[in-house]
């Protein structure tokens, strides 16, 4: 991160060849190599997609490293997209 913000929002999409996944599939936050299981997104089987809106906003500070660990069931799934919605404070 390069300013101070919050995470609002977090979605994850998911794909098995043309199709939507027939398992599950979930997306996990860490920040700084430490794992928030409160703040996961799970796509719901059959579903290209799943959301969340987190009630309780994760701060982030300046420096701060993020990354996704995503799991799924389904051993055909080709391609998972995450995507945040992170407010700057500028």
């Amino acid at each position: 991160m390069m300013a101070l913000g919050r995470m609002l929002r977090m979605a994850l999409t998911a794909c098995s060849g043309r199709a939507p996944p027939s398992h599950s599939a979930m997306v996990t936050r860490l920040v700084n190599g430490d794992v928030h299981q409160a703040y996961n997104v799970t796509k719901p089987a059959g579903q290209y997609s799943g959301t969340s809106t987190f009630i309780t906003l994760f701060e982030l500070s300046q420096g701060d490293r993020i990354n996704f660990r995503f799991t799924s069931t389904n051993s055909q799934v080709t391609c998972i997209v995450a995507c945040v919605l992170i407010e700057l404070d500028l």
